[in-house]
């Protein structure tokens, strides 16, 4: 008996055979929270907290996904895309939070990278950078 590579599978019967994603990731059901659809379900959770946070005063605003630019002698190399950023009543940056279930090379360089350009510049202004990692053998 002959198996079928996923990528045959989908020629031969197209639309019946799902594309697995590139990561392991929680399923779109449970990466959506007020209609909005995260990139895992650690975020999702994290959202929920500065839901929760905003409600009770605690901050007066969040954003997801703000853009840093990675600049180095004048030119700009990359971006790197903070997963949230929590706002004071004046719009001053209280907390720049990054959700990391796996890292890679890559995430590790843009990481780096970012606050080697930016963590004494936000510490100074009294911005916490905050790193919130899945904990083993959750999802």
């Amino acid at each position: 008996m002959t198996r079928l590579t996923p990528a045959e599978a989908r020629t031969l019967f197209p639309g019946q055979v799902p594309k697995r994603h590139k990561y392991n990731v929680a399923g779109q059901e449970r990466r959506t929270y007020n209609g909005v659809v995260y990139h895992s379900a650690l975020e999702v959770t994290v959202a929920q907290e500065l839901d929760y946070r905003q409600r009770a005063g605690e901050i007066d605003r969040w954003e997801r996904q703000c853009p840093y630019p990675l600049a180095v002698n004048g030119t700009v190399i990359g971006t790197y895309y903070a997963d949230f950023l929590v706002r004071d009543a004046a719009g001053k940056v209280r907390e720049v939070i990054e959700c990391k279930g796996h890292w890679t090379r890559d995430a590790r360089k843009t990481w780096a990278v970012f606050l080697a350009l930016y963590q004494t510049k936000l510490e100074a202004e009294g911005t916490q950078i905050i790193l919130r990692r899945q904990q083993k053998g959750r999802r």
